[in-house]
């Protein structure tokens, strides 16, 4: 009963939490039967400590397969509740790793390391650059628009983030090795501006994860919108 109760107490902060009204209804409903099942089960187990024949055996195994096919469904619901904060997690580590990619790539090109692995020029590339440059702009007011709203939108657009900059970071580092290290100095400008773009896209990201897993919080959303 008190595992019960706490439960339910954490599942309305995640309602409180919650900014799609379907999601909260869901979780309502999911906890209601989650409760009456384990009522069932204790039923069953008071019956089998006074009889424990067949029938009551029987009933008891059933109770506990219902309490835990309801528990599976109340996990599948938070994790629908939050599939946003989640995404974000996540693309915040991939375009971490990406960052982390690009500085190394910087210290190569430093060094005079850093060179093309075939006779492309930067002219080859440089339309790439602009147009990945061009989305990842709008990908950024895309997020910001979608910051406070369901969290399968945010999902979505925090997903095509990362998918915009990784291929980004991949044109960046092209352009880069296109250059050659006959200019080093152009070389480590583009990869550590590359670099600074998504540690800039990490930390909007951050304070999305913090927005949508919050109730609405005008502080956060100023910050939102100074981070863009």
């Amino acid at each position: 009963t008190t595992q019960f109760s706490t439960l339910v107490a954490n599942a309305r902060r995640s309602m409180a939490c919650t900014v799609s009204a379907e999601s909260t209804e869901r979780l309502k409903l999911v906890l209601r039967d989650l409760g009456e099942v384990l009522a069932d089960l204790v039923q069953s187990m008071g019956v089998v400590q006074k009889h424990a024949d067949a029938a009551s055996r029987r009933e008891l195994v059933q109770a506990a397969r219902r309490v835990g096919g309801n528990m599976a469904s109340l996990l599948q619901t938070l994790q629908a509740a939050s599939r946003g904060t989640q995404a974000c997690i996540t693309a915040i580590s991939v375009i971490e790793g990406h960052v982390v990619d690009l500085e190394t790539a910087a210290l190569f090109a430093s060094t005079g390391t850093l060179a093309a692995d075939s006779d492309e020029n930067f002219a080859d590339v440089r339309d790439e650059l602009v147009i990945g440059s061009k989305d990842l702009v709008d990908i950024t007011k895309q997020l910001l628009q979608a910051a406070t709203g369901p969290q399968e939108a945010i999902g979505e657009v925090v997903k095509r983030s990362e998918t915009t900059y990784a291929r980004l970071a991949e044109d960046i580092k092209h352009a880069a090795m296109a250059v050659g290290a006959a200019d080093i100095e152009a070389q480590t400008l583009l990869l550590n501006a590359g670099r600074d773009v998504g540690a800039a896209l990490a930390g909007l990201l951050n304070l999305i994860k913090i927005a949508s897993s919050s109730a609405r919080d005008d502080v956060l959303l100023d910050n939102l919108k100074a981070e863009t």
